[in-house]
């Protein structure tokens, strides 16, 4: 189970059938009295909006996701190759 903020922005049917990407190595917590497990990937899109990050559907379910951070000037910060 999972437990969001993003009710401003979407409805449960915009995301019924739909890939999205969930972060689901997170220690459980309580939001407003009910367990999550996990957190829904969603993007700070300016102006009051946000915007779920949805997978195209050739992506396998499960798949992994690998965050690369470069910054401006090119570099970016060693992590060894891990996931994030």
């Amino acid at each position: 189970q999972v437990v969001s903020g993003i009710a401003p922005w979407y409805k449960p049917e915009d995301l019924i059938g739909k890939k999205i990407v969930i972060v689901a190595n997170l220690k459980p917590a309580k939001l407003r009295g009910v367990l999550s497990q996990g957190m829904i990937l969603a993007a700070d899109a300016g102006e009051n909006d946000v915007k779920v990050l949805f997978v195209d559907d050739s992506v396998p379910a499960g798949s992994k996701v690998a965050l690369e951070v470069v910054y401006a000037d090119g570099t970016g910060p060693d992590h060894g190759g891990r996931y994030l």
